[in-house]
């Protein structure tokens, strides 16, 4: 039994020793390939057009730049760090190592994240300060970082070539950002409430607005995590097709 035991929380030492080095392998690319340049100079492009141009509601205009930030962002960046691992076989080595799909994939998740999630915060010190309420902020963040990470994933795995997923990245963009038109009372649609990104943009918006609920806290939080568990499942199914495929080549 303790033999048992023993092999156990070796095996999942493993996993996690495993899981800390592809964690530092997506960090060292994001830094080679000048991702994380790309996003400071983002950043920086955001703070000096909301600090010298005058709008008249700065923060709903944070609300969509800081929401639409991470969402295209991270769609945009995960094709980056796929299709240069592609050009290096590294789905190979998930076929033929120990290495669990969601390893893989929640690493990419977690590295792109956290830099949205820098970038979010220099955004709103430098543009409108601490006056929000920064649990709900950096829970608005996270969750659609998470998700749009993991559906930038789902999507790059099918497409043909970096011009196919550019596609299709915009057009989901353009969907995911169509809530804002109801938050901007242009017009209502129900049916927003089932979408991915409504939870997330209402919940940033509670950041500001401080009125939230704890009704409206258990929707935005528990259907964006919904949606996070549904998207991560198919995500990890189709790479480990991708990598059972790679090592039969």
């Amino acid at each position: 039994m303790n033999e048992v035991k023993f092999q156990l929380t070796y095996s999942a030492f493993k996993q996690i020793k495993r899981f800390f080095k592809i964690l530092t392998w997506d960090a060292k690319i994001v830094v080679k390939y000048q991702i994380l340049t790309a996003y400071v100079l983002v950043s920086i492009a955001y703070i000096l057009i909301l600090r010298f141009v005058p709008f008249p509601e700065l923060e709903n205009i944070l609300i969509f730049l800081l929401f639409s930030d991470p969402s295209f962002m991270g769609i945009l960046f995960i094709a980056g760090l796929v299709y240069f691992e592609r050009n290096q076989r590294v789905h190979l080595v998930i076929g033929v190592m120990p290495i669990r799909p969601s390893v893989y994939t929640w690493s990419k998740s977690i590295i792109l994240t956290s830099v949205s999630l820098l970038s979010a915060c220099i955004i709103q010190l430098f543009t409108n300060g601490i006056n929000i309420q920064w649990g709900w902020f950096l829970g608005s963040i996270l969750l659609s970082s998470i998700l749009y990470t993991l559906i930038g994933l789902w999507i790059v795995s099918y497409a043909k070539s970096l011009n196919h997923y550019m596609l299709f990245a915009l057009a989901l963009n353009i969907i995911i950002l169509l809530p804002f038109f109801q938050i901007n009372d242009v017009f209502t649609f129900l049916g927003f409430y089932g979408w991915p990104s409504y939870a997330g943009i209402l919940l940033l918006e509670c950041a500001y607005t401080y009125t939230i609920t704890w009704e409206l806290a258990l929707y935005t939080i528990g259907y964006s995590l919904i949606w996070i568990g549904v998207v991560s499942f198919f995500v990890n199914q189709r790479y480990k097709e991708i990598a059972t495929l790679e090592a039969t080549k």
